[in-house]
């Protein structure tokens, strides 16, 4: 069933990074208690192994979504073209 839930929040991170990152948190800890609760030696070992990478890619999600969105820049490449690529989000075209 957790199993379950953390599928289903990774999914719904790629579409919508807040909602499925809380998600990610949530379900991440809640299979981190489930492993703590029956784990016969190493309990914060196994909550790590099982729920600490869904966690930290919850909290991933929540930090990208925090940065301000800014549009694609295209840049397209002919022959002629003098466009200088900036250091943000790039996306190219080549002309046939």
């Amino acid at each position: 069933m957790f199993a379950l839930a953390n599928i289903g929040s990774v999914i719904g991170a790629l579409r919508y990074a807040r909602i499925g990152g809380a998600s990610l948190v949530v379900a991440g800890s809640l299979f981190s208690l489930f492993a703590i609760i029956t784990a016969g030696r190493n309990h914060w070992l196994a909550a790590l192994v099982s729920g600490g990478p869904f966690v930290l890619s919850g909290i991933l999600f929540l930090v990208a979504d925090r940065r301000p969105h800014t549009d694609d820049v295209t840049i397209a490449l002919t022959p002629d073209s003098e466009a200088r690529p900036s250091l943000d989000l790039v996306r190219f075209e080549f002309a046939m």
